[in-house]
């Protein structure tokens, strides 16, 4: 909008409950889970969450998972449709068709209630946001760090905003993009160490989006303008 508006624009990032999404709290799930859906103790999980929409770039995450050399390893996608559905879209049944001669390797949750979300995190080794569109600020980007997942983004829209180099992975979206997935995702998945530190620096700083930073920020805005 111009330096004519800068005073009167004032950010106020999302946050998540960090309480809640902490994969220490559900170490009792995760065995039980993997076991529900056939997930052996050896292999390693690499986990999509939000809507199953062209936009969150799914399709290239499955063909990036395609690629992967080491077959200890399942992807499983937690989510419907659209928020709160199981709907079957021209989208989702593509989805199925490319992931047909992988099936045992590949798990489609479908439609997961919010409050199991973080339970679901325990399943998982390595997280990824694979979006092609201009994210607008993806909750779940937080919510991974918080659990304490090793995380890839892609350079979309506000993702950036709730990361820095030290806490996650970036690739470009370009004509590379499910290459660099694929080649990043084995890394991770080869790279125990590399896991570890990942998702201990994200941890950390997905703190700085809790609800209570939330609350003091909104505070000091509304203060700030009830003050002018």
């Amino acid at each position: 909008l111009g330096d004519k508006y800068e005073n009167k624009v004032h950010v106020l990032h999302n946050c998540t409950d960090t309480r809640i999404f902490n994969t220490d709290n559900y170490k009792t799930f995760r065995d039980k889970l993997r076991k529900n859906y056939n997930i052996l103790p050896n292999e390693t999980v690499i986990m999509y969450s939000g809507r199953i929409d062209e936009t969150k770039g799914i399709r290239e995450l499955i063909l990036a998972f395609k690629k992967i050399k080491n077959k200890d390893t399942k992807l499983i996608i937690i989510g419907g449709t659209w928020y709160g559905s199981n709907r079957k879209t021209d989208y989702l049944r593509e989805l199925k068709d490319i992931s047909s001669d992988i099936q045992d390797r590949i798990i489609i949750t479908g439609f997961i209630p919010f409050a199991d979300i973080p339970k679901y995190h325990a399943i998982a080794d390595i997280a990824v946001v694979p979006s092609i569109w201009e994210e607008p600020a993806g909750l779940v980007v937080i919510e991974a760090m918080a659990s304490g997942l090793p995380l890839i983004v892609t350079d979309s829209g506000g993702i950036l905003e709730y990361v820095n180099d030290e806490s996650v992975i970036v690739i470009n979206r370009n004509k590379d993009i499910i290459n660099e997935l694929s080649k990043q995702i084995s890394h991770l998945i080869n790279d125990k160490e590399r896991r570890i530190e990942l998702a201990r620096i994200g941890k950390k700083y997905a703190q700085t989006f809790n609800t209570k930073k939330y609350y003091d920020e909104f505070s000091k805005i509304v203060g700030d303008l009830v003050g002018e």
